[in-house]
């Protein structure tokens, strides 16, 4: 059975740290960032790093490296553990490629879906280890519905 993971963070600029987006007793401060939904089976799995549309500070396209080796430092894993997406300050899911020394985005295809949206998106992570656990769903349509989708 799939665990899932969420995280809220937030990077204030370029030249400030990635920091848990959370209050001292674990809840979301409710001030716009990015939400890592993370869904794992065993040690594989994928990483949706979700922008707010009102993210006041560093995108996920901007930072993906940065909020990538959070998640990884959160979770006790490997870059090379999970799958990594982006849905962007635009509504709009795209794969992250981490291996090289930049962040690299490809819209997210499948046969018969839209690109770049949930049903491509839901497609693409139900074939994972981890697939695409109820809870991540919801999670991903919180996200989603910031963008009045």
């Amino acid at each position: 059975m799939a665990q899932v993971s969420l995280l809220h963070l937030i990077r204030a600029s370029m030249g400030q740290p990635v920091r848990h987006n959370v209050m001292l007793f674990g809840a979301p401060t409710g001030q716009p960032g990015v939400t890592a939904i993370i869904a794992r089976n065993r040690d594989l799995g994928w990483c949706l790093l979700a922008d707010h549309p009102d993210n006041p500070g560093v995108s996920v396209t901007n930072g993906a490296e940065d909020y990538a080796e959070a998640v990884c430092r959160a979770l006790e894993c490997s870059r090379d553990d999970l799958a990594w997406y982006e849905l962007d300050s635009d509504g709009q899911f795209d794969e992250l490629h981490l291996h090289g020394a930049a962040a690299g985005f490809a819209p997210v295809l499948e046969e018969g879906c839209k690109p770049r949206s949930l049903e491509a998106f839901s497609a693409r992570v139900s074939r994972l280890p981890a697939a695409l656990p109820e809870e991540a769903a919801h999670a991903i349509d919180a996200c989603l519905a910031r963008f009045g989708t």
